[in-house]
């Protein structure tokens, strides 16, 4: 709170110490214009706490924004993970995938040999039986 100046006061006491009407004129006004740039500590405390209280102000609003970012980051990375998580279960997959199609064409391979092995022998025996139905008659039997 700013303490009023008496000016008329100043001026009665300087004049009373026989100082010239001048002279006590003179530095009545000095110090009149001297007292409106003073700074009180309440003017200085209160221009403190506005700006101080803006910067606090302004801090905990940047607080709360890196605690909302630490937070995304948190589930950003609860994401990743379980990303990572479905890739390697993916991969898991695709390899048990991978062996039983090498198993299933391994088993489907033998299995076209044997049927191509099988169907030449019947065809060989085939063959064979209407060779010995030609043959029959010349051998004489």
């Amino acid at each position: 709170m700013d303490q009023a100046f008496d000016t008329h006061a100043v001026y009665r006491k300087l004049q009373d110490s026989d100082m010239p009407e001048r002279q006590a004129d003179a530095i009545v006004e000095v110090m009149s214009d001297t007292m409106g740039t003073l700074v009180t500590n309440e003017k200085l405390t209160a221009e403190l706490d506005l700006r101080f209280g803006k910067a606090k102000e302004d801090f905990n609003s940047l607080t709360g924004s890196f605690i909302e970012l630490k937070g995304d980051l948190i589930e950003l990375k609860e994401g990743f993970r379980k990303v990572d998580k479905k890739f390697s279960d993916m991969n898991e997959r695709f390899t048990k995938l991978e062996a039983k199609l090498e198993t299933d064409i391994a088993k489907s391979q033998r299995l076209m040999i044997a049927t191509i092995l099988g169907s030449s022998l019947t065809i060989v025996a085939m063959q064979f039986a209407a060779l010995l139905v030609f043959l029959r008659p010349l051998l004489g039997e």
